[in-house]
């Protein structure tokens, strides 16, 4: 009895071992997702830098439609920021524009609630026989337990590609080019 209760200790302690370092071990992800959209570059590369356009294809918007959002500085140049508030599916937080070129935009997304957290954004564009082919790529670190639930580049990947889907339509039936 007393070997089998050594026995059932270690595996307890040994479980409890793991799981604390898997909440302190951190796990590198990158998603990025493409789509090729029937408009010319500017007009796609307007509709991702306007953060006030954004909302209009922003896949989050489907998630609380009662989420607040706020803007400060001149929208679509560096250094403009979208401030967000909504329920536990979007959280709170911010992004802001770190970099604005024809090929790039770079940003960076802070996470206040329900964790805290930053990384870093980005699309690029590449003009193609059919029109636009732009790619949204994000790219952090999480603990490497929430890794062994949460598949981040399916669950972040379907949300951008439902994202691209809506800026591809919206863009190209002409509806939110500036």
């Amino acid at each position: 009895m007393k070997k089998g209760l050594k026995i059932f200790l270690f595996i307890v302690l040994g479980l409890v071992v793991l799981i604390g370092a898997g909440f302190m071990i951190k796990t590198d992800y990158k998603v990025e997702r493409s789509i090729v959209i029937n408009a010319p570059k500017t007009d796609v590369t307007d509709n991702v830098k306007s953060y006030k356009i954004r909302q209009e294809w922003s896949p989050w918007r489907k998630y609380d439609t009662n989420m607040k959002v706020t803007f400060e500085g001149t929208d679509g140049e560096v250094g403009s920021k979208s401030m967000w508030e909504g329920n536990e599916d979007v959280g709170k937080g911010y992004q802001e524009l770190v970099a604005v070129s024809d090929d790039k935009i770079e940003e960076k997304v802070v996470f206040i609630e329900p964790w805290e957290g930053q990384s870093p954004s980005w699309f690029t564009f590449e003009e193609v026989d059919n029109g636009t082919k732009v790619t949204w790529g994000f790219k952090g670190e999480s603990p490497i337990i929430l890794g062994l639930f949460m598949d981040m580049d399916k669950m972040i990947g379907d949300m951008y590609d439902d994202g691209l889907k809506d800026l591809k339509t919206l863009t190209e039936t002409g509806k939110i080019v500036p």
